[in-house]
């Protein structure tokens, strides 16, 4: 006996199971109708979690039955695995490219570029974790972040079947090895979610236990359900409960209970994963345990029907996805019904087709070696055709001029290592305009005061001042305040309160400029996702039922009368006027090639209605200031004129998204303004 584990029986003949193929089409059906509908399938994205869970289970069970058959090679599994999974990846990533290159704009070409370049490495989900957040690119507009998930996958399947090979080899019981693993990451589960949920969504070690809830089911199917090795002189303890027929089809009841209530109860308000990924993986474990012969699993999951989705699940979870992300980029808004229903069609139709005339003969047959060379380096030459991309700002040169300057993602830095090396108060949001000299101006609030931190740069140069600007995304710069996004819980008072209180105690500071999102904290309603997510404003250590308008008022109050107190000037910006629509659909030209659905905005909004928005933030705001004797600037001034605010200006965009200020608008804003900032 080589290791303690329980003696091998063969109880497993073949892992093909025509009811685990149908689990996959119900989480396939599930991801594809909550990207397209997901006011009808609301938690549709827990067929994501069914998948991690089925793999783990399959996975795990190839590489404990390859140890104690002493046939497990690691050429042999990864072999496998390249041909099963770089096929219609390969083949997603070269359309996503080509389409790419005809209808993004630079910056957003170069953002496809670098989801291909890390596509190829399996480090998307990396990708999309630093690409999320507060000041996040719309997600429906990135054609690859699907494959964050097939990442992750990916990185199990370097890390466990050394482990387990590890454990083999040092005869450690593969039980206690199991449990061990799943036990670590699914207390860093639930740790993360209430500190980092973005961290805590797309972070392999907060994800693989998921996959590792498959992996105990298949150690218990393996050994006939014997919960301890063998050493303990045969002793046999068995779990009776799955080996009547009646209890298997009772789990499987329960199991498909429990993916239906998360399919429908579940949506983006939903705290996950943490405990409520428990829901699909449960209900997943369940439905396998409940084998092959249970009523559900060989009326409904092993259908025909059904299984020819579960077999072309995987080219259609890629496909779908950057269909319905190029449709909705193409038509510049929410495509229609009808539309989403077409992609979701020629979807599967595309999926077929990459399954039967691509997949099927690279994945089997003979000339495995050079199939598996071709394939690495196939995808090899699309990481570096993305890389490519992406370093060279999305090549504008492919498009007409008028469109190679068109920004609508992220074009401002929001830090350098120099800046944090001497503001080590500073988290998110640290730039200094001369790393050689102490900043005399402090420019403090969110996303929306790091927009405009290099045009003020250029005019405080001038006037010999050295500006700092630090922050937090989506955290309202004030004292005794907590700023709270209802969906994740997170919190902004431990960073604004240590900078603030820097800032204040800092001798060669002598202005404090403070703006942030007002509109968004106090009402809690961005306009152009107004069923996303919701933040609102508490008084720290009260209730979060407090008006917010009171909150604000006292917080505003308090900080200012600490900074006049501490010996330095406050300036307070109110914030620029946002909108309810993608800033693309301000002007016809905005696109190379767009659907023939798309609309275009007048990008003009009546300054009275800006005037009602703000009411309760630009009055407040107001009444404090003047209390207190604090200058005021109010960037609608620059951009609202004749009674009109605009998005454009001589037919040029001056809005990044429908909140942000763009660096033309930036500029315009500032430059206009400057002589009351000093």
């Amino acid at each position: 006996m080589r290791s303690p584990q329980p003696p091998y029986p063969q109880v497993i003949k073949g892992l093909f199971r025509a009811d685990i193929e149908g689990l996959r089409a119900l989480a396939i059906i599930s991801v594809v109708f909550f990207h397209g509908f997901p006011e009808i399938f609301s938690g549709g994205f827990i067929g994501v979690d069914i998948f991690f869970a089925i793999s783990g289970y399959l996975i795990s069970s190839i590489i404990i039955r390859g140890l104690w058959r002493n046939e497990f090679e690691f050429s042999d599994f990864y072999i496998r695995r390249i041909r099963r999974i770089f096929p219609s990846l390969i083949v997603v990533l070269l359309f996503s490219f080509s389409l790419g290159w005809f209808v993004l704009l630079p910056d957003e070409f170069s953002l496809l570029g670098s989801y291909i370049a890390g596509g190829s490495i399996f480090i998307d989900n990396f990708l999309a974790w630093s690409d999320a957040g507060y000041f996040d690119r719309n997600v429906e507009l990135k054609p690859l972040l699907q494959l964050w998930s097939l990442a992750i996958e990916e990185q199990f399947y370097f890390f466990w079947p050394l482990v387990l090979w590890l454990a083999w080899k040092i005869k450690v019981n593969f039980l206690t090895t199991i449990i061990l693993f799943l036990a670590i990451f699914f207390w860093l589960n639930m740790q993360g979610i209430s500190v980092n949920p973005t961290a805590t969504f797309y972070a392999p070690w907060t994800r693989m236990w998921e996959l590792l809830s498959g992996g105990l089911l298949a150690y218990f199917h393996i050994y006939n359900f014997k919960l301890l090795p063998s050493k303990y002189h045969g002793e046999k303890i068995k779990l009776i409960f799955f080996r009547s027929s009646l209890t298997r089809n009772i789990c499987a009841c329960i199991g498909l209970v429990a993916l239906i209530y998360g399919v429908f109860n579940f949506d983006r308000a939903t705290v996950f994963p943490g405990i409520n990924a428990l829901v699909p993986i449960f209900g997943t474990l369940m439905l396998i345990s409940a084998g092959p012969d249970a009523v559900l699993n060989k009326l409904l999951l092993s259908n025909k029907l059904i299984v020819f989705f579960g077999a072309i699940s995987y080219p259609l979870y890629l496909w779908h996805w950057t269909l319905l992300s190029f449709l909705r980029i193409m038509t510049v808004g929410e495509p229609v019904a009808t539309l989403k229903i077409l992609a979701i069609i020629f979807s599967i139709l595309l999926s077929w087709a990459t399954y039967v005339y691509i997949e099927k003969p690279l994945r089997f047959g003979g000339n495995r070696a050079v199939k598996t060379a071709m394939l690495c380096i196939t995808l090899m030459v699309c990481g570096i055709a993305g890389w490519f991309v992406y370093i060279h700002d999305g090549i504008p040169s492919r498009l007409a001029k008028h469109y190679q300057n068109i920004s609508l993602v992220n074009d401002v830095k929001e830090a350098d290592e120099i800046c944090k090396e001497k503001y080590p108060a500073a988290n998110r949001y640290c730039l200094l305009l001369n790393p050689d000299k102490p900043a005399t101006v402090a420019l403090m609030g969110d996303s929306h005061a790091n927009r405009l931190f290099k045009s003020l740069s250029t005019y405080y140069s001038n006037s010999n001042q050295n500006l700092l600007q630090i922050g937090e995304a989506g955290c309202l710069p004030l004292l005794g305040v907590e700023s709270n996004l209802i969906k994740t819980g997170s919190k902004c008072s431990h960073f604004i309160n240590a900078q603030l209180n820097y800032l204040l105690t800092n001798e060669n500071i002598k202005t404090i400029v403070l703006t942030y999102y007002g509109r968004y904290y106090l009402s809690g309603v961005n306009l152009d996702k107004p069923n996303d997510i919701v933040m609102n404003i508490s008084e720290l250590y009260r209730s979060n039922n407090t008006n917010p308008i009171d909150v604000y008022r006292k917080g505003l109050q308090t900080t200012l009368e600490k900074i006049i107190k501490s010996g330095k000037r406050a300036i307070l910006v109110v914030d620029a006027p946002d909108f309810s629509y993608d800033p693309k659909t301000c002007v016809s030209y905005s696109r190379p090639y767009s659907s023939i659905f798309s609309d275009v905005n007048s990008c003009m909004k009546p300054l009275s209605v800006v005037i009602d928005e703000d009411a309760g933030y630009a009055e407040t705001t107001y009444e404090v200031a003047n209390k207190l004797d604090v200058k005021v600037i109010n960037l609608r001034d620059s951009l609202c004129k004749e009674g009109v605010c605009r998005a454009t200006k001589d037919g040029l965009l001056l809005y990044r998204d429908n909140d942000h200020l763009n660096p033309l608008g930036a500029s315009q804003a500032v430059k206009e303004l400057w002589p009351q900032f000093q």
